[in-house]
């Protein structure tokens, strides 16, 4: 009986691949979503700060604190479009090249489009 048994936990562990593989595909599938809805923000964005300079120099009145308000909204959501392709690679298990975005495999340390260092020099710590 023992060969049915490790038939058994065989099942189960594809069974909890499986699943973590479908949590994966849903988190990565909302992840995504999200950055469609963040990217039109940035857009709607940009167009009322482009907006706001373009009437004030039509005007003569400069209002600084309008503008550096949409800058920061702009940064916020900048930072959170980072975020979110942060976590689509830990999911993906895959590094983003800091010099041309391409994705490479997590233990790579060459990107394999630009040949750019991917990790830290042998010694130093790894994020």
């Amino acid at each position: 009986m023992a060969s049915f048994e490790d038939f058994l936990n065989k099942a189960k562990d594809l069974a909890e691949v499986a699943t973590q593989k479908t949590n994966d595909v849903v988190e990565t599938s909302k992840l995504k979503y999200s950055k469609m809805q963040i990217n039109t923000q940035v857009k709607q964005t940009y167009e009322r700060l482009g907006n706001s300079v373009y009437l004030m120099k039509k005007s003569g009145n400069f209002n600084e604190p309008l503008l550096d308000k949409y800058v920061a909204e702009v940064d916020r959501l900048l930072d959170q479009l980072r975020k979110a392709d942060q976590k689509i690679d830990d999911i993906n298990k895959v590094i983003t090249c800091p010099n041309c975005s391409s994705r490479n495999d997590r233990d790579a340390v060459f990107c394999s489009k630009c040949g750019s260092r991917l990790r830290r020099q042998e010694g130093e710590t790894q994020e």
